[in-house]
């Protein structure tokens, strides 16, 4: 079966590294902070959108 779910949560973890990386260099943290805070929130759109998507196409979620 088609699953979306498992790519957004692979960007998420990806955001999250980026994320704690950047807590720990001084030159550019702000700004690759405000980019991974919007890449997480669309990440977590996509992830509600494939969620979304399972239960149109299949009228249930699937299992993860």
């Amino acid at each position: 079966s088609l699953k979306l779910a498992p790519g957004a949560t692979l960007l998420s973890g990806t955001i999250k590294q980026i994320k704690e990386a950047s807590k720990k260099r001084g030159d550019n943290s702000q700004m690759i902070g405000i980019i991974g805070e919007e890449l997480s929130a669309h990440a977590d759109d996509m992830h509600e959108t494939a969620t979304n998507l399972e239960v149109l196409v299949f009228g249930r979620e699937m299992n993860r």
